[in-house]
């Protein structure tokens, strides 16, 4: 190549061509030693030796200068004059042509759908146009330096190019032998392009995985292991959870041993499960060094309860916690040192960087993260994905996710990990049902689509523990669920209920409005009752839960009303539960709240059907109203009577999951706002035909479904200004600033963002029930002051009245 086009060439103001191609290449391959990587790393820039793009890093903008499709053009270009280079890759894999294609094209924007190819008809004529003006771009020539091949020529007749650009499109589909394949190839490739790409940019060589990581490897295992040491016998129920612990990291060895990489484990409520679940890890790590751990858990309230007992194990520098409400003291550090110092500014960037794209060797995050980042087609979101690699996942909680998901998730995480050398491990005390069936059309789609995952009746040999025999046991045999018979059972009748017992009692609603009306029943009783719901802020929710557990602990009777919230990932320990009607897996998990520290007298759990007492009508089905949540409420009605104990709820649990969740359509989705007049996803379709930004479209909390969001910050007295210097940085980010003015200033604002969130109430209104909404400022960025001062309480939360909201 030419001297003078080697270093003449940019890519960025102050970065060569040639130089970039070279650091993302190699940066990518570090994420996945992959041909496909090299190759759209070296390939997904070219397009910027158009003259047009060096004068628009100059200032100037001279024409066309869409450096992503002529980088694409110019890989089937390649691919034309160099049929025997490609055949030593990838052999007579035509579907990685496509795959390579997809990536360069789209390497600034999203994965698209891709029934109709990935030239856009407008970008394509464009192209097109450009082409036949006959530019000089010695493609070709560039490319010599770093990829030695056969020279093509950019100058084509109209004839040629529009064969080009059209036969890419028409043979799309022909050539896709293995979908599961191609998406995984696409989107992860695609992923790792675009994160070697903002990382070489930015000059960013810091990996946190590596530099953490060796920190983390010297400390993890005698940490553990000194923590594990206070566990062994000073109590039946430690020595239990010993024995359980031991159970598993046998079975998990020996499936290592053969090589398996995900696995189940069902445990009892009560059983440990966080120091059991990173012990199995700390087994994995001995066997692979490099691999790392994302905990995934469902609820933030319990990413706060694992976050709080690893870094009591491991010290706080060493793990990560990324969610909506965490805060990083180590950005915070540099923001506030920034100003002052340029070279913090630089180091605050990377460190961003790092927490946006999961390079960390402990990751603790929500199941919203994990899950829609399998899925994504979005480029800010697959960021992380790279990071996914090399991974132990610890999936905490797995039954809440929607049941329709349980089988496409597990199958999708088990190709995953086998195509990207990670490992899982699926954890929760009522596992769902995981086997793939072909009774039904979906079901063998299903197996077509997840060719490797294990044949029907097969899943269960990934299980850790013999469940059954720990769910026997009478240490976990707590409480005694007692159903209530009583087909016109009221508000008023839970009320006399609660007033008979002498001890304390948790009473678990299905809407605020009960928890609501149930309190209000209670305001002229001398006891203490507590009311708990979404209406409440975070910051009152946990001044509540503890002020519960000091009563409890002290022998004093206290009542906590709540609403579901409370089912999973709360500490907590009432002799009494009063359950209104729901799915068998959130009574297993509410009832987890009762006698949970196994104290001799066996827990009461009283399993009810809450009525309108004016229509009649069951609470219940106001939540549960989709014909999936009815037959679930069924199911429970017809399976839970007399007196059933904690141990025998095992067997019904199986039951349950196998009779009503195993014939599920498996990996649809219902979600309000689709695209396309959608009102599912398809997702074994979409895999099976490209659909990236169909896919891309999941969201595992859909934010339509039971009203507009509204989002009210709680000032803690008449001082506090957080929600004006909130204005304040509205008004900062408006208009056009330098990159990294610009970026600082958007760090601080999600910094300012999450420490405002613990006083942010959440409500959904529907466009009938907006005239119901307290008095509030403007919206800033989604956020609303309150102006009412009787508009909240510690004690009744958000004031709302006149209204049925649904919302947990």
């Amino acid at each position: 190549m030419d001297i003078d086009l080697k270093q003449k060439i940019k890519s960025h103001p102050d970065m060569l061509l040639h130089d970039h191609l070279k650091g993302v290449a190699e940066k990518a391959r570090r994420r996945w030693d992959s041909k496909i990587v090299e190759i759209v790393s070296l390939f997904h820039d070219l397009g910027k030796i158009n003259s047009n793009f060096q004068n628009k890093l100059d200032g100037n903008k001279t024409g066309y200068d869409n450096h992503s499709y002529l980088s694409a053009f110019s890989w089937f270009l390649f691919l034309q004059s160099n049929r025997t280079l490609f055949e030593s890759w990838f052999g007579r894999n035509l579907e990685v042509i496509f795959c390579v294609a997809t990536i360069i094209a789209k390497h600034h924007g999203n994965l698209p759908d891709l029934e109709n190819g990935f030239f856009a008809e407008e970008p394509r004529e464009n192209l097109k146009k450009y082409l036949l003006s006959k530019p000089d771009l010695p493609i070709s020539e560039f490319l010599q330096a770093l990829l030695p091949h056969q020279e093509f020529s950019m100058n084509l007749s109209e004839v040629e190019a529009t064969q080009v650009i059209d036969r890419s499109q028409s043979l799309f589909y022909a050539k896709i032998q293995n979908p599961l394949h191609f998406f995984h190839n696409t989107q992860f490739g695609f992923a790792c392009l675009i994160e070697a790409d903002k990382r070489d940019a930015g000059n960013n060589d810091g990996y946190q995985r590596v530099i953490v990581g060796n920190r983390l490897r010297k400390i993890y295992t005698p940490n553990l292991e000194e923590r594990l040491s206070q566990y062994m016998k000073d109590n039946p129920l430690n020595c239990l959870r010993t024995e359980i612990r031991n159970e598993a990291l046998e079975h998990l060895n020996s499936k290592l041993d053969h090589a398996e990489r995900v696995f189940t484990l069902t445990s009892p409520t009560g059983s440990g499960k966080t120091i059991m679940l990173l012990a199995l890890a700390n087994e994995i790590i001995k066997r692979n060094p490099e691999h790392d751990i994302l905990y995934a858990l469902p609820f933030l309230s319990i990413t706060e309860q694992v976050d709080a007992i690893a870094k009591d194990i491991f010290g706080g520098e060493l793990i990560l916690r990324v969610d909506s409400k965490s805060e990083n003291k180590e950005i915070q550090s540099l923001l506030e040192r920034s100003d002052s110092d340029p070279k913090k500014l630089q180091e605050l960037l990377r460190r961003v960087f790092s927490e946006e794209t999961f390079d960390h060797p402990f990751i603790i995050t929500t199941f919203v993260r994990f899950f829609e980042t399998l899925v994504s087609n979005r480029n800010s979101e697959l960021l992380k994905l790279p990071n996914f690699s090399k991974r132990i996942f610890l999936i905490d909680e797995v039954q809440a996710l929607p049941p329709r998901l349980y089988i496409f998730f597990a199958a999708l995480v088990d190709e995953f990990c086998k195509r990207f050398d990670s490992y899982a491990i699926l954890s929760t005390a009522t596992m769902p049902y995981l086997e793939i069936e072909e009774k039904t059309d979906n079901g063998k789609s299903a197996r077509n689509l997840f060719q490797n995952y294990p044949k029907y009746n097969e899943a269960k040999n990934r299980e850790l523990l013999n469940a059954k025999s720990h769910f026997s046991n009478e240490i976990f045999n707590r409480y005694v669920v007692k159903r209530i018979d009583d087909n016109a059972f009221t508000i008023d009748d839970l009320v006399d209920e609660i007033l008979k017992q002498k001890g304390s009692c948790l009473i678990i609603l299905n809407t605020i409005k009960d928890t609501k009306d149930l309190y209000d029943k209670f305001q002229s009783q001398p006891d203490i009752y507590i009311l708990l719901n979404t209406h409440f802020h975070l910051e009152d929710r946990k001044a509540k839960i503890e002020y519960c557990e000091d009563k409890l602990k002290s022998g004093k009777r206290i009542v906590l009303i709540s609403t579901q919230l409370i089912e999973a990932g709360v500490d907590i320990d009432f002799p009494v539960l009063y359950r209104d009607l729901c799915p068998l897996p959130s009574l297993i998990q509410s009832a987890g709240r009762c006698n949970r520290n196994g104290n001799p007298e066996k827990g009461k759990v009283y399993f009810f059907e809450l009525r309108d007492k004016e229509k009649n009508s069951l609470r219940a089905n106001l939540i549960y109203r989709d014909e999936v949540g009815k037959k679930f409420l069924s199911f429970c009605k017809e399976n839970i009577a007399g007196e059933i104990f904690e141990k025998d709820l095992f067997e019904i649990q199986a039951k349950f999951f196998k009779e009503k969740v195993g014939g599920l359509n498996i990996g649809w989705h219902y979600q309000t706002g689709l695209k396309n007049r959608l009102d599912k996803i398809d997702m074994i379709k979409c895999l099976q035909n490209a659909q990236f930004e169909t896919l891309g479209q999941f969201k595992l909390i859909d934010e339509k479904l039971y009203g507009e969001k509204h989002c009210y910050y709680v000032p803690r007295d008449e001082n506090d200004d957080a929600f004006e210097e909130l204005v304040e940085f509205q008004e900062k980010v408006q208009g056009r600033k330098p990159f990294e003015e610009a970026r600082k200033l958007n760090v601080e604002l999600e910094a300012h963002l999450r420490s405002m969130s613990d006083r942010v109430v959440v409500i959904r209104l529907h466009e009938s029930q907006q005239g119901f909404a307290p008095q509030a400022t403007e919206d800033v960025l989604g956020i609303k002051k309150l102006v009412q001062k009787d508009a909240y309480s510690f004690e009744k939360g958000l004031c709302l009245t006149g209204i049925e909201n649904f919302l947990i």
